[in-house]
């Protein structure tokens, strides 16, 4: 399985994020050692259409894409480059999240849905809501989940587990996504998983330990307190 991380410069919420430093170290070099240090990938990519971006990281690494409308597309569109066949596993993780701990990350790589499943299934995360100011926080994406299954996501108050931005599926199902048209609810909650919500089955890994997503200026210091905490 490999991984790529989808990286785009330009955010509505906070505007460059990926390169903005936390400790002399730009955010997207933080998920991207995080990723690698977890030694679960086969190999671990960034894929992006800014040589502002690409070039903090090692040439190995980095995937030149086209423009793209969201991360899927992207993920898709480094999936052409790299050539890979329709039963190949991707991993998608958000260039937004750079703290996501191994031992979650070990439980969702070893989750075997998608292969059992190539063509119809997505496998994301979640996480159980601590705080409930977070529920009103229209930053954090909202997940319904029943017994494992994904029913609707929402930046609204529809349940108390916080959406993590991580998805794996096979090359297939991002060609499938990619011919998806943009529905009513995708454009309505600016969410770009909700594009195949009927389409595909959507199926969350419980994660236990705290992600921090990067959508605003506390949310840097935030990490950056993760971080001395950390040290």
């Amino acid at each position: 399985m490999i991984c790529i991380i989808p990286a785009r410069l330009h955010s509505t919420r906070l505007n460059k994020k990926l390169i903005t430093c936390i400790k002399n170290k730009p955010l997207i070099c933080y998920t991207y050692e995080n990723i690698v240090n977890s030694t679960l990938f086969d190999d671990v990519y960034v894929a992006s259409d800014s040589k502002e971006i690409l070039n903090l990281l090692p040439k190995k690494s980095r995937i030149l894409t086209n423009q793209c409308s969201n991360g899927t597309q992207r993920v898709f569109d480094a999936c052409k480059i790299l050539s890979l066949n329709d039963n190949d596993i991707v991993c998608n993780v958000q260039g937004d999240y750079p703290n996501i701990s191994h031992s979650d990350l070990q439980t969702f790589v070893d989750d075997k849905k998608i292969i059992e499943n190539v063509k119809k299934l997505v496998l994301t995360a979640y996480i159980n809501i601590k705080n409930i100011e977070q529920c009103f926080n229209t930053n954090i994406v909202k997940v319904a989940v029943e017994q494992q299954k994904c029913l609707y996501f929402s930046r609204q108050n529809i349940s108390f587990y916080k959406h993590i931005g991580i998805y794996g599926y096979s090359f297939l199902t991002l060609k499938i996504y990619n011919e998806l048209p943009v529905g009513y609810y995708e454009a309505f909650e600016n969410l770009e998983q909700l594009r195949s919500l009927l389409t595909f089955d959507y199926y969350g890994v419980e994660f236990y330990n705290d992600v921090i997503g990067i959508d605003t200026a506390q949310h840097l210091l935030n990490f950056r307190e993760f971080l001395d905490d950390n040290s």
